[in-house]
């Protein structure tokens, strides 16, 4: 079976910090190969929309299914900004959260995922939960995702999904059975991020860890590797 760059990436990533069998990268890793195109037993599974994200609190980032290098993220972290795709991270505006009534959280917890019918996608201001129409707001911030059928369904109307569009921009417009369509709307998946993800780092400035030895620069106990010019003894010939 041949490994996305993003499987390939993360499991380097894994062996770089030693992950043993059990631990978070270990696990992630597992859970990113067994979500892979040729899991039959998963596309049955899921032949149903689920709510997006999954329960609440799950963070997750949301990807190209046949491109798994490239993942969803905001222009910017600030509200009224579009969504755009970029090289899988894993990490900062790449990540979302799935809130009370299936609210789209992004990593600005007061910006939410709104995707209105026709319109792109956008980071707009979460709905108010204690609100009277809070079942109404929420709809356009809550979302279904089919992965048998690798598509994003709006809250507000099932017939309307998330499109990519050729000039990069993500909008919810009616799904659309066309070849030219299809290529702009089945073609979604997500994964479940775990909080924290860590990372080794690669800059030469962070300090490593203490270790346990005495440091032997210099070193304070006696080299055992001989002198390459040996100090003479006395001589231990009689008088």
């Amino acid at each position: 079976m041949r490994l996305s760059p993003l499987l390939l990436a993360l499991a380097a990533m894994c062996r770089s910090v030693h992950c043993n069998e059990g631990d978070t990268g270990t696990d992630f890793t597992a859970r990113l190969l067994k979500s892979d195109e040729g899991s039959i037993a998963a596309k049955r599974k899921q032949s149903k929309p689920v709510r997006l994200g999954g329960r609440d609190g799950t963070q997750f980032a949301i990807f190209l299914r046949k491109d798994k290098s490239k993942c969803l993220q905001p222009t910017k972290l600030e509200k009224g900004a579009t969504f755009e795709m970029s090289q899988c991270t894993l990490r900062g505006k790449q990540l979302f959260n799935t809130g009370k009534h299936g609210i789209v959280y992004s990593h600005d917890k007061s910006l939410c995922v709104k995707g209105a019918p026709n319109k792109p996608l956008k980071l707009m201001e979460c709905p108010n939960l204690k609100s009277k129409n809070i079942k109404n707001l929420v709809k356009v911030f809550r979302y279904k995702i089919n992965s048998r059928k690798k598509i994003i369904i709006s809250g507000k109307n099932k017939n309307m999904v998330w499109t990519l569009k050729n000039n990069g921009a993500v909008k919810t417009e009616i799904a659309d059975t066309s070849p030219a369509t299809k290529k702009e709307q089945k073609i979604w998946h997500y994964l479940f991020v775990p909080d924290p993800l860590q990372y080794p780092s690669a800059s030469p400035t962070v300090q490593p860890t203490k270790s346990r030895f005495p440091s032997m620069v210099p070193s304070h106990y006696p080299s055992t590797v001989p002198s390459v010019n040996p100090t003479e003894l006395p001589s231990m010939s009689p008088m």
